[in-house]
């Protein structure tokens, strides 16, 4: 690439205003108006801008290269790119990929997006409008395409520019792509500015060559005036894309970029036509961001220090605070160490889980109480107050998790006996019944049941899967010690982190794919979640774009940054085969979205039934209830826990 001298610079131009007169007279009026409209239309500015970055790349040796070409114009211009680096090493390093982006500005975008590829990939050509063809050190990154041919034309006018593309992409190269073709305007009947309908033949493109697609969203727009001007004609919105460039200065254009999809996941769209429409919601969906995280939201209550201690009181310690928490930590271990052997369900050379009463451990269910309320915080939920405890816990089982080295507690859930509850509390003895009205009915399908809730492990026990195992693996201690409990139930939280739009993602799917119960239309929320329409998709694609949980998972990562997609624990519930039975948002615990789930073990995948229980174990649990051997149902004419304690050991 030549680049020009500094005198050659200075007189070089990069847009010229041509006169749009043959006769003499109007021809030279037009000659003095000149200089005027080239400043209102900021084409004097950005002439002036495009020699200033010449002259400074003809004085450095390395500014022969595009990226800095790049990245100088870019700082001429005064325009900043926030971008995440993360999400840019989701371009695959190597193989055919087609980047689809939105079209918000009309040449700025180009800009940066060439900018931004080229730091991942040096094999990238971008299908640009014409109009940047008059940047000279720029024409070998561009394979330039007509916007304003349609229909025949299209084929004829761009024919040989598709020949390029095709075959740049058949040798494993890289390119972006505004779908568009045209600037993004206003839309009057749907009040909102954004791209007119993408081209199908990006398509046609990505489905020949076999390319991965990968969706890349500029936040902004353009400014009134442009906007209202292509009200009057379309043409001059191309006539006001200088002036709007130069207003963009001083911003810090905003990229985000999604996730690849490769030719297996694309394969889901029937036609080029659904292609598109799903590559572009893919791509407006990533103007969505995750909520920043609230340590300490209004309303809530400081969390209460630990009582256990790190070990024995420290010379930087007050005396007689630190031997106070050191005693307290002691009664941690020391009701720990009191709990019978029947109390322990699991144990490994690390942890131990146990199950107890609420009676029977005042010190660590208080701890217990602690630990849910800075674990939930932490995930945007809790209840606001100083440790998250409740009239169900004195009535409810406990089952916890204790790190036998640290001596405290990593983890825990909370279990309600339906059976032994109805019985001695009623209906609104369980928390459920907190979040969901249930018909009278309902309980004389599902009982005997086994509420699950209030689940945690401590923060820094969350980048292990084991201590999560260990607590699932101790229910199913709990079920083999007591086989009538089939069912499992109980609310799993989608906190208010997520995006709107996330949420509403995971509650369409569930209830369009064939994840509610039958028993779902007995069971009524008391604050119902409202689902609405958001960005405009219409049903038919929401469902198309989401076929599995883990495609509902992958748009989730995109759109929420900082989560992991779906909720660990719905995903593993609907691994268990669970059904929803309902959806409540909870205002006494951060407005969390709770779905509720009911898991009949008997509908469980044999492979991950044996994987909890146990490939005897599991054989023994189905075989007893395939002949009907059930215990619950005696237990419940009887004492209620009876049966349940008849079956321990």
């Amino acid at each position: 690439m030549s680049v020009m001298s500094a005198t050659a610079t200075a007189s070089h131009r990069l847009i010229d205003l041509p006169s749009p007169f043959v006769r003499p007279l109007p021809s030279k009026l037009f000659g003095l108006a000149k200089p005027s409209l080239e400043k209102v239309l900021a084409l004097s500015y950005l002439n002036r801008k495009y020699g200033e970055v010449l002259s400074d790349l003809d004085q450095t040796p390395e500014g022969q290269d595009q990226v800095d070409f790049l990245e100088r114009s870019l700082k001429a211009l005064n325009i900043g790119v926030v971008l995440d680096d993360a999400e840019l090493e989701r371009i695959p390093k190597d193989g055919p990929v087609v980047v689809v982006a939105n079209h918000p500005f009309g040449a700025l975008e180009g800009l940066v997006m060439a900018a931004v590829l080229r730091k991942r990939r040096p094999d990238l050509k971008i299908m640009a409008n014409h109009l940047l063809e008059r940047v000279g050190e720029l024409r070998d990154l561009f394979l330039f395409v007509d916007p304003f041919l349609g229909g025949a034309n299209t084929v004829h006018g761009n024919g040989a520019a598709l020949k390029k593309i095709l075959a740049w992409l058949r040798e494993g190269g890289l390119l972006g792509v505004f779908p568009a073709g045209e600037v993004s305007h206003l839309q009057v009947l749907r009040r909102t500015m954004a791209d007119p309908p993408w081209s199908e033949s990006v398509a046609r493109i990505i489905r020949k060559t076999g390319a991965a697609a990968v969706p890349m969203f500029f936040q902004g727009t353009n400014g009134p005036l442009f906007h209202m001007a292509g009200l009057i004609h379309p043409r001059l919105r191309t006539v006001l894309l200088p002036h709007a460039l130069v207003r963009k200065s001083g911003s810090q254009i905003r990229v985000r970029i999604g996730r690849p999809l490769g030719p297996k996941h694309l394969a889901g769209c029937p036609t080029d036509a659904d292609l598109i429409a799903y590559l572009r919601h893919r791509t407006y969906l990533l103007q969505c961001g995750s909520k920043p995280r609230r340590n300490n939201p209004t309303g809530h209550h400081p969390l209460l220090p630990s009582i256990a201690s790190d070990g024995p009181p420290t010379e930087r310690s007050s005396g007689r605070v630190a031997e106070a928490a050191h005693a307290a930590g002691n009664s941690l271990h020391l009701e720990q160490q009191a709990l019978s052997a029947d109390q322990i369900l699991l144990e490994t050379d690390e942890f131990c889980v146990h199950l107890a009463e609420a009676r029977n451990i005042p010190h660590l269910l208080h701890e217990i109480g602690r630990l849910r309320e800075m674990t939930f915080r932490l995930a945007g939920e809790g209840t606001g107050k100083e440790v998250d405890l409740d009239i169900f816990d004195a009535h409810y089982l406990h089952l916890f998790l204790w790190d036998k080295r640290e001596q405290r507690i990593a983890g825990a859930y909370r279990l309600g006996r339906t059976d032994v509850i109805l019985k001695n509390h009623g209906a609104k003895g369980l928390y459920t019944s907190t979040l969901f009205s249930f018909r009278p009915g309902f309980w004389d399908k599902v009982v005997p049941a086994l509420e699950l809730g209030r689940s945690f492990v401590r923060p820094e026990y969350q980048k292990n899967y084991a201590p999560l195992l260990l607590l699932w693996k101790g229910i199913a201690r709990f079920i083999l010690r007591h086989p009538e409990y089939r069912t499992l139930f109980g609310p799993v939280s989608i906190d208010n982190e997520y995006h709107r739009f996330s949420r509403q993602l995971m509650v369409g799917f569930l209830r369009a794919h064939g994840h509610m119960h039958e028993l779902a239309d007995h069971v009524r929320p008391r604050r119902p979640f409202r689902q609405r329409r958001l960005f405009r998709l219409d049903d038919s694609l929401l469902t198309m774009m989401s076929k599995t949980i883990d495609d509902v998972s992958d748009i989730i990562t995109d759109i929420d940054r900082h989560k992991t997609g779906v909720p660990v624990l719905l995903r593993q519930y609907l691994k268990l085969g669970g059904k929803m039975l309902g959806f409540n948002v909870d205002r006494e615990f951060s407005d969390v979205l709770d779905g509720l789930v009911l898991v009949d073990l008997l509908q469980t995948d044999r492979r991950t039934l044996d994987r909890y229980l146990g490939k005897e174990e599991a054989r023994d649990f189905l075989a007893l209830h395939r002949a009907g051997e059930r215990v619950s149902r005696g237990g419940q004419s009887g004492s209620g826990g009876g049966g349940v304690a008849a079956m321990a050991g």
